[in-house]
């Protein structure tokens, strides 16, 4: 538990230090190549571990986004902007979650515990979840 809270406050210090150094759309940007790399690297199994290194990135890159305000909550008054921040913070950590998940399922030694019949399958199916949510998101909070 100790070791959780420490590495909970390193993510949050490293959050801190992306908000300073870059802006939420050179982000995203950032965000979409790497989701380009794990579509092409997922549809063989072969590159799967490739994938799921790639997706640990696309993680860590979501956490850090957590402390980025998309720009168009400078428009808002202050209630419209804590109920943007928070449906916005709800949809990454969804992201975060699904990224997670598909993560396990690439490393996954079988296809035994599937949701769909296969691997493939399940990796497609969380892979196109991920991006309505992306789509979602974008429609809602990008300028």
């Amino acid at each position: 538990m100790k070791q959780l809270l420490i590495a909970l406050l390193l993510t949050v210090a490293s959050t801190n230090a992306v908000a300073q150094t870059s802006s939420l759309r050179e982000h995203m940007r950032a965000m979409g190549y790497m989701l380009d790399e794990i579509n092409s690297r997922s549809s063989e199994p072969q590159n799967f571990s490739e994938a799921a290194a790639k997706t640990r990135q696309l993680r860590h890159a979501l956490i850090q986004s957590l402390a980025l305000d998309p720009p168009k909550f400078a428009a808002m008054n202050e209630k419209e902007q804590n109920a943007a921040r928070v449906e916005y913070h709800q949809l990454l950590a969804r992201v975060v979650h699904l990224s997670a998940t598909l993560e396990k399922t690439l490393d996954a030694d079988s296809d035994s515990q599937t949701q769909s019949g296969t691997r493939l399958a399940d990796v497609r199916n969380l892979l196109h979840e991920i991006n309505v949510l992306v789509g979602k998101a974008h429609r809602k909070f990008r300028d």
